[in-house]
């Protein structure tokens, strides 16, 4: 089984807990993208369609904004530090 694991983690950032043990068992492959193109985003938004009851992706975006919100968007995220914060379009 392949894992996909989003994270921007191409800057320094905070370490990551991985349980060894289970990666082995469970015989899981982790890999590292850089700068991905457009088969890997789709791969990456089909993998989210599939396995959206699976995993908690909701979860990862703490706090949304709209993008007129920009601004705040930056001083929660520095204020807060969480894994993610969603900036919307204004439509």
């Amino acid at each position: 089984m392949e894992l996909l694991f989003g994270l921007s983690a191409v800057f320094k950032t905070r370490k990551i807990g991985i349980d060894a043990e289970q990666i082995i068992r469970k015989l899981l492959t982790i890999k590292g993208l850089h700068n991905y193109n457009f088969e890997d985003l789709q791969y990456a938004l089909n993998f989210i369609k599939e396995q959206h009851l699976n995993f908690p992706f909701l979860d990862i975006v703490s706090k949304e904004f709209s993008l007129t919100e920009a601004q705040e968007a930056f001083e929660y995220a520095i204020a807060h530090r969480p894994l993610r914060v969603g900036v919307k379009m204004d439509l």
